[in-house]
C-alpha cells in the first residue's frame, strides 16, 4: 500500500484543505508580507443593530531595532517623515482611508467589509510582547452626520411604504442643503408588495440608523453601491 504525505495530499487535491485565510487591502494595496506576519487576529463583526465593524489584533514589537513598530515610538518629526518606519507608524491610523477585509478559504476569499480605521488601542501586557488592536467601522458609519424627529406618513388619514420613506429622505433638505449626503436608490419592482403603513417615526436618529431599521423591518439590505460606470455616482442601496 502506497501512502501519501499531506504536503502531496495538498497538490492533489487543494479544494478539499479547507485553510482559514484572509486579506486586507488599504487604499487598494494589499499589507506587506512584514505585516501581514504581525497580524495575530482579524475578527469580523455583522450585527442587526450596530453598523457592522472589524478588528485587527496586530504585534506591536520590532526585536531587531528593539522598539515599538507601529503606536509608542512614533514622534512629531517621524510621521511627517516618508520613511518605512514613519509609513508604519501611520498605517493603522484612524483616517478616510479606504480598507477592505477579505476572509475565506484559499482562493475563495469573500469581502466582508469595507470600510476606514477609527480607533487604536495599543496593550502593553506583563506577561506577553506588546499588541495593538485596530478597530473600523463598515463606510456607512461616515452618513451619521445629524440626529432628526420625523413622522410619516406626512398627511393625517394617509398611509406610506418603507421605499417611499427612503426616498422621501433622499428629497429632504437641512437649511438649503441635502439631509442625506447620497443619492438613495430603490428597488421599483417591490413597492406594491411593501405593506401600507399608517404611521412610522424617526426620534432622534440618524437618518442612517433609520433606513437600517426600516430595512430590517422588511428583512432588506442596505449598502453603498458603487457606480457601474466610470463617471458614475455613489449611491445608497435600500432594498431587497
Amino acid at each position: 500500500m502506497t501512502l501519501t504525505t499531506l504536503d502531496q495530499e495538498s497538490v492533489l487535491h487543494p479544494e478539499g484543505f479547507y485553510v482559514p485565510q484572509f486579506k486586507v487591502r488599504i487604499e487598494g494595496s494589499g499589507l506587506d508580507d512584514d505585516v501581514v506576519r504581525d497580524v495575530v487576529q482579524v475578527t469580523y463583526r455583522d450585527s442587526i443593530t450596530e453598523i457592522d465593524s472589524f478588528e485587527l489584533t496586530v504585534n506591536n514589537w520590532d526585536p531587531v531595532a528593539a522598539t515599538f513598530k507601529y503606536v509608542g515610538a512614533e514622534t512629531a518629526k517621524s510621521l511627517r517623515e516618508d520613511t518605512q518606519q514613519s509609513r508604519l507608524q501611520r498605517l493603522f491610523e484612524p483616517s478616510r482611508k479606504r480598507v477592505e477585509v477579505w476572509m475565506g478559504y484559499l482562493d475563495s476569499l469573500q469581502l466582508m467589509v469595507t470600510g476606514h480605521f477609527t480607533t487604536m488601542e495599543p496593550s502593553f501586557p506583563s506577561g506577553g510582547g506588546p499588541t495593538l488592536t485596530v478597530r473600523g467601522l463598515n463606510v456607512l458609519h461616515e452618513l451619521r452626520r445629524k440626529k432628526y424627529t420625523n413622522t410619516w406618513p406626512r398627511r393625517s388619514g394617509s398611509q406610506i411604504r418603507d421605499s417611499e420613506i427612503a426616498k422621501e429622505i433622499d428629497d429632504l433638505r437641512d437649511k438649503g442643503k441635502k439631509r442625506f449626503p447620497l443619492p438613495i436608490v430603490t428597488e421599483p419592482g417591490v413597492l406594491r408588495e411593501e405593506p401600507l403603513l399608517d404611521y412610522v417615526a424617526q426620534r432622534s436618529q440618524y437618518d442612517i440608523d433609520f433606513l437600517l431599521s426600516r430595512a430590517r423591518q422588511r428583512c432588506y439590505v442596505v449598502f453603498v453601491k458603487e457606480p457601474e460606470s466610470k463617471n458614475g455616482q455613489v449611491s445608497l442601496y435600500f432594498g431587497p
